[in-house]
């Protein structure tokens, strides 16, 4: 009876020879997986775990939902328009200009 979780694949070591884990003769071998990510990104992924509020995990669902992203994009996109955020903090200039969809414009001041 299965548990319904899958296992992961069995990866065959360098210069190692198993009857489990060799491909049948002709058959390619198995892809390489992936080098890691490089830190800091450039290009690549970088895998974070974060604990949210549960106030914080009911708005990354019903943002990802509405907008049709995936929660990682949410986030992503949040992380970036906080750093303009901090950046205009940081200039002095605690205001944003936002420009609606219907052409009215609405200043948003942080502070």
């Amino acid at each position: 009876m299965s548990s319904g979780k899958s296992r992961p694949a069995a990866v065959k070591e360098p210069g190692t020879s198993s009857p489990h884990t060799d491909p049948p003769h002709g058959s390619p071998a198995a892809p390489e997986p992936p080098p890691p990510a490089a830190p800091g990104g450039a290009g690549g992924l970088v895998r974070v775990t974060v604990n949210l509020t549960p106030r914080s995990a009911d708005a990354l669902d019903k943002i990802s939902v509405a907008t049709g992203l995936s929660k990682t994009d949410v986030i992503n996109r949040a992380l970036q328009i906080y750093q303009v955020v901090e950046d205009l903090l940081d200039r002095g200039e605690g205001s944003i200009l936002v420009r609606h969809p219907n052409g009215e414009h609405e200043r948003v001041y942080i502070i």
